[in-house]
């Protein structure tokens, strides 16, 4: 049987399921040709919610009140039996979207009986959801217009399971006499689900999973007996509320949330609300900031679609699975492109994930451990910032080969490393040489994107390029999904920032000054191609640095700020740095010191970026707008 269904298989349903970086790669559509009969003689019937359909000729005109349905047809070949789908509220699968998007859109969202009965039907696939008498109508008064009504096992289960998806395929194959296309694709859907069950059967701590769909007010909308929960389970996973209700979907108070601590916060992405807004819903309340997943960011987002009854769903499993164990599935080769010692772009394959990192720069090693990377840190080094004090304890424990950023080379390579992340100095002829040098070693290099050169045209310091660098990290390690989500936490709450900022006329707007050193008559500042510059631009400052160099006191007094930013090192505390500024005279009717204008920030946070770069902007709109942003 095996073989006849791989034979049908390959005649009608080609699939494949690649794993890079950790994105599951979808089957490929079958070709969109009228149907072939498997031979099937004489009507057939089925049982379908309490009810016996029988068929005694295929459906020619078929609507589909949901496009799970629809998606389901075509991967089976149906694509010309269906004259209209409805309530298409995502992308479809990529290798079906041609012939997705050839098919006319009969309602936006479900149509009423008399829109439905207009199109002239001979069968109507949907899920329960839509068979009410508001919407489509009831399968039995659809019934006493004569048009029969399929309706999605899974919707009409109390708790719902794969084997509902599989007996829609099976269902259908026997309503459309295509049973061995419905075998062959039960079969590669299973084939997958039982990969990944064979990778993660030996785990034995399972990763703890909270859905959040959505939020209202002090309530989060999340699942128990539902399809994602199941998916959250075949991928080796505990959804932590499944036990919780029996009912599918329910409320619960961020208390049930802080109780149950789970290790990752799974978003559902759909409708009008973007997911960015739900992962800082979760991120700006300080209740949940001891939670293991907002502590760590681990979240995760997955459109609504693919954790429906839907053939979706064993590709899902597959997804979340690499995204919950990542160490357990070949993810690799990867390519990704970095930079020179000389600002050039290259490219990079990773043949496996990272094991043995050496870091020399705090803000890399801090967007590390944010990111969950803590134990591929072979061997750190400090510097002159510490990192945040939530990463202390972690930082710490770490393995040290340098007091300093500089360390040799012998340093290094005792350390056996296979990944070097470091500042494009790191990488100069009087420190560790290269790049070619180590990549001719076997051994990988990354260089920080803020840091890499730009020759005689040095490109600005930018979030924008810190947001590459964790995507790459996401790459390189395997963890795209948690990767985004921290890129889509930070880009959703500079929104807001940004949205606030936005209604000030300019003339309201503050000038900034950024000071790093203060010495007896100067002070040290920094550039306008600097980090800081974007920091305090995007906070909604009006940036007036323009020397990284010693700068006369009479040059502070002559840009005259409204607000002085002062950076803070382990060396050179910044209220050091204000007393002194506060205690020279000159300076006195300067705004920011006669109103005592001054915004502290750590060394850490404003030298190239990491995870914190997104408090750090909300730090300083805070002290730049202290009554806009209360």
């Amino acid at each position: 049987m095996k073989k006849l269904v791989s034979l049908i298989l390959s005649l009608a349903l080609v699939f494949s399921l690649t794993a890079c970086g950790g994105q599951t790669a979808q089957s490929p559509a079958p070709t969109q040709s009228p149907a072939q009969s498997d031979a099937v003689e004489g009507p057939v019937t089925i049982e379908n919610g309490g009810r016996t359909l029988t068929f005694g000729e295929v459906p020619q005109r078929v609507v589909c009140l949901n496009m799970q349905m629809t998606e389901m047809m075509l991967m089976l070949g149906l694509g010309d039996k269906v004259i209209y789908t409805c309530y298409t509220n995502a992308e479809p699968l990529v290798q079906i979207k041609d012939a997705f998007n050839a098919i006319p859109l009969l309602s936006e969202k479900y149509p009423s009986t008399e829109v439905l009965l207009g199109a002239e039907p001979d069968l109507v696939l949907g899920q329960r959801f839509g068979f009410t008498e508001d919407k489509a109508g009831t399968v039995e008064t659809l019934a006493d217009h004569g048009l029969p009504a399929y309706v999605s096992e899974g919707t009409l289960a109390s708790e719902e399971k794969i084997e509902n998806i599989y007996l829609d395929i099976e269902n259908l194959g026997k309503i459309f006499r295509v049973e061995g296309r419905a075998e062959a694709l039960i079969g590669e859907m299973q084939d997958k689900v039982a990969a990944v069950a064979e990778k993660t059967a030996g785990v034995e701590d399972k990763i703890t999973v909270f859905v959040m769909d959505s939020v209202k007010e002090n309530e989060m909308y999340t699942c128990a007996k539902s399809m994602e929960t199941e998916v959250i389970k075949l991928a080796g996973g505990v959804n932590v509320c499944e036990n919780d209700s029996a009912e599918q979907w329910f409320y619960v108070s961020a208390e049930t949330l802080i109780d149950k601590n789970p290790d990752v916060i799974l978003f559902n992405q759909y409708g009008s609300t973007p997911v960015e807004e739900k992962i800082a819903a979760i991120t700006s309340n300080p209740a949940l900031a001891n939670v293991d997943a907002v502590k760590n960011r681990r979240f995760m987002t997955t459109v609504l679609q693919d954790v429906n009854e839907s053939v979706r769903v064993a590709d899902t499993v597959t997804r979340f699975a690499h995204s919950f164990y990542p160490e357990l599935f070949e993810q690799y080769p990867v390519t990704i492109t970095s930079y020179n010692q000389e600002g050039a772009l290259y490219d990079q394959t990773f043949d496996a994930c990272p094991s043995r990192v050496v870091c020399n720069q705090p803000q890399a090693i801090q967007l590390l451990l944010a990111l969950g990377l803590g134990d591929k840190i072979a061997g750190a080094c400090r510097s002159v910032g510490d990192v945040n004090e939530k990463y202390t304890a972690s930082f710490e424990a770490l393995n040290f080969i340098s007091d300093n950023d500089s360390p040799s080379k012998e340093v290094v390579l005792d350390q056996d490393p296979d990944l070097i992340i470091g500042w494009g100095s790191t990488f100069g002829e009087s420190t560790l040489g290269p790049v070619s040098d180590w990549n001719g070693r076997g051994i990988h290099t990354y260089i920080v994107d803020n840091s890499a050169s730009g020759g005689d045209n040095p490109q600005p310091r930018t979030v924008e390029r810190l947001y590459n660098d964790i995507e790459n990290f996401g790459k390189i390690f395997g963890i795209e999904d948690r990767a985004q989500a921290m890129i889509d936490d930070m880009k959703a709450r500079a929104a807001k920032i940004a949205e606030r900022v936005d209604t000030l006329p300019e003339e309201e707007k503050v000038t900034v000054l950024t000071v790093q050193m203060v010495y007896e008559n100067e002070f040290f500042g920094r550039t306008s191609t600097d980090f800081t510059h974007d920091l305090i631009e995007k906070a909604g400052g009006i940036c007036l640095d323009e020397a990284f160099d010693k700068q006369s006191i009479e040059n502070l007094i002559k840009l005259n700020p409204d607000v002085i930013v002062v950076i803070n090192r382990t060396d050179s505390p910044a209220q050091e740095k204000i007393d002194s500024l506060k205690a020279n005279p000159s300076l006195a009717s300067v705004p920011a010191v006669a109103n005592d204008r001054f915004v502290s920030l750590d060394y850490v946070d404003f030298y190239g970026g990491n995870y914190e770069t997104i408090d750090t902007i909300e730090h300083l709109a805070q002290g730049f707008y202290p009554d806009l942003f209360q």
